[in-house]
């Protein structure tokens, strides 16, 4: 056991509704640490504010607070002016666990629809065999939209597939074997060839609804979403009426806007889209919990979350 971090004299760490397994690995991680799931007496004591699914109300009532920490991707109910106060830092985890997990995910998804799994198990339920010939992976195109840790990971992957990849995010970015699309000019173009088309974007004003109808009119007919971003990002009615035309052939979700979705959702019932419930990446306790430490020590010290968020681009 390494030596024991002497935090800052009865300062703590507010756990807003993180599950307990969390809460009890980050305090093995750190010895000493002060974790309470619970503001209690004295609100000013908390220093730094652990959350995932939810933030807690009324931060301006923690004095000595100087960090937001979120243990997911997704910080856009932050960056809303008002939700904390401007001398707090807001930082977020990312870690080669994060980045493995999406890549995964989607390629598998990608080679899901590229072999066209879910057609030959509904065959095989009707007892139907059929030879067919499949593309080269090489003659397919897949579009990345956000070419940030993740989306570059993800594209990284495919193009080593034999895919032919492209990404588009506001900002250029270059990623070896991916041919590099950038701003509004560029999304047509970038659009007009993707087969399959991964949505990895961060949710701001920008990009909220971006996948919408003028959207998927721009796309090949018969392309494939994979939206593994945020929920915002998708117009659910547009995807609805893009699969009943044919526009889109099928769509993966791993987000949606209300989660989870009421038992009654249209989307449990349509045999184009799979669901998968917010589990494209899935960090461990004991994985995500050194991270989370070390964050709190830079807080401690007065220095920056290791991946810090840009209020005004909302990510």
């Amino acid at each position: 056991m390494g030596p024991v971090h002497h935090w800052g004299s009865g300062m703590a760490v507010l756990a807003h509704h993180i599950p307990e397994a969390y809460v009890l690995a980050i305090r093995r991680a750190g010895p000493g640490l002060d974790v309470l799931t619970s503001v209690g007496g004295d609100p000013a004591i908390f220093r730094s504010v652990l959350f995932w699914l939810d933030v807690p109300p009324n931060l301006s009532a923690l004095p000595s607070l100087g960090l937001m920490l979120s243990l997911g991707a997704g910080v856009e109910r932050l960056t809303a002016a008002g939700t904390v106060p401007d001398h707090v830092a807001i930082g977020r985890i990312s870690n080669d666990i994060q980045t493995e997990g999406m890549s995964d995910y989607v390629l598998l998804h990608v080679l899901r629809q590229h072999r066209q799994l879910a057609r030959l198990q509904d065959e095989q339920r009707r007892h139907h065999w059929e030879w067919r010939l499949w593309p080269r992976a090489r003659d397919v195109t897949v579009g990345i939209l956000g070419l940030g840790r993740l989306g570059s990971e993800a594209a990284r992957k495919l193009a080593l597939m034999g895919f032919n990849v492209r990404g588009w995010s506001r900002r250029r970015r270059q990623v070896e074997g991916v041919e590099s699309f950038a701003g509004d000019a560029e999304l047509p173009s970038f659009l007009s060839a993707c087969n399959h088309l991964v949505c990895l974007l961060p949710l701001t004003r920008e990009t909220e609804n971006i996948l919408d109808a003028r959207l998927f009119s721009k796309l090949p007919r018969g392309a494939f979403l994979i939206n593994a971003g945020r929920g915002g990002h998708l117009d659910e009615a547009a995807l609805l009426a893009a699969l009943a035309s044919g526009q889109l052939a099928g769509a993966t979700l791993d987000v949606l806007r209300q989660e989870p979705p009421p038992a009654d959702h249209i989307f449990f019932e349509n045999p184009a889209i799979l669901l998968t419930p917010h589990s494209a990446v899935c960090s461990t306790p004991e994985q995500i919990a050194p991270d989370v430490v070390e964050n709190l020590r830079r807080a401690e010290r007065g220095d920056p979350p290791l991946y810090p968020v840009d209020r005004k681009a909302g990510y």
